[in-house]
C-alpha cells in the first residue's frame, strides 16, 4: 500500500474504536498484497476509507474485501464522475451517497451470517425451563422423593 494509501485509511480508522481499527487494518494489510487492488487503488482505498466508520466488523476479513472489489468494479463509473469533479475537492461528502450503497450491502450480509447463526453477538440469552401441568409445579425445582415413601 502506498503512504498516500495508508495516509487516507489511518485518517479514517482515527475515529475508530481499537478493535475495529485493529480489524480494518488487517484489511488493509491484506487488500495491499491482492493483485486486483493494482487495477484502481485510489476507488478501493477511498470507498474503504469513506466507510469503515459505518461498517460491521463481523464479516471474514476475506469475505468483506470480496464485497468491497466487487462493489467498486461494479460501481466504477459512478466513483470516477464523483472524484474527478472539481467539486469533490471541497467537498468530500460528495462520495457519501455511493459509499452508503457499500455499507447497505455489507450490512446486509452481515445479516445473513447473523441469521444463520454464524454470528455471535454477545447478547444474553434467557433460557426458560418448561414443566409439565400434572403437579410440576409443585416438584419444583425438585421431587422429594422421601414424601413419597413416608405416605
Amino acid at each position: 500500500m502506498s503512504q498516500f494509501h495508508r495516509r487516507i485509511l489511518t485518517s479514517a480508522m482515527a475515529a475508530l474504536e481499537k478493535e475495529e481499527a485493529a480489524y480494518f487494518a488487517d484489511v488493509a494489510d491484506k487488500l495491499s498484497e491482492d493483485p486486483r487492488t493494482e487495477r484502481v487503488p485510489n476507488m478501493v482505498y477511498l470507498v474503504l476509507a469513506d466507510s469503515v466508520r459505518h461498517l460491521p466488523t463481523y464479516l471474514p476479513k476475506k469475505e468483506l474485501i470480496g464485497h468491497l472489489f466487487k462493489f467498486v468494479f461494479g460501481n466504477l463509473n459512478r466513483l470516477q464522475r464523483v472524484i474527478y469533479n472539481p467539486a469533490f475537492i471541497g467537498d468530500k461528502s460528495l462520495l457519501a451517497p455511493i459509499t452508503s450503497d457499500f455499507v447497505a450491502e455489507v450490512v446486509a450480509a452481515t445479516l445473513v451470517h447473523y441469521e444463520d447463526g454464524k454470528i455471535e453477538s454477545g447478547e444474553r440469552k434467557a433460557l426458560r425451563l418448561t414443566f409439565d401441568e400434572d403437579g410440576g409445579a409443585i416438584d419444583f425445582p425438585y421431587a422429594d422423593l422421601d414424601d413419597e415413601n413416608d405416605a
